[in-house]
């Protein structure tokens, strides 16, 4: 389960840095974990305190039964701001 977090969370900025956007701009994370989500909180807590600090997004984590294979442990669903502008470049009134 750590790796495979730590290995999302790792994806999870380099896609946000991409669109030019951080961590810092993340306000929901929904967490997908196979089995109970409280099995897994000692591995998930630390690991969202070093690559969010204290501005941690709002966290619904989610226990299921299965996810995209047999060996995919947790899926991280991310809600993040990455620009000012609306599309077509018309600013906001």
């Amino acid at each position: 389960m750590a790796e495979q977090a730590e290995s999302a969370l790792q994806n999870l900025l380099t896609v946000l840095d991409a669109a030019g956007s951080s961590a810092a701009n993340v306000p929901q994370l929904r967490v997908y974990v196979r089995g109970e989500l409280g099995d897994h909180m000692e591995i998930l807590a630390p690991m969202m305190s070093k690559y969010f600090g204290v501005s941690r997004p709002a966290l619904t984590g989610i226990g299921v039964a299965s996810l995209a294979s047999p060996a995919t442990l947790i899926e991280i669903e991310a809600l993040a701001r990455v620009c000012d502008e609306w599309i077509g470049g018309r600013d906001r009134e």
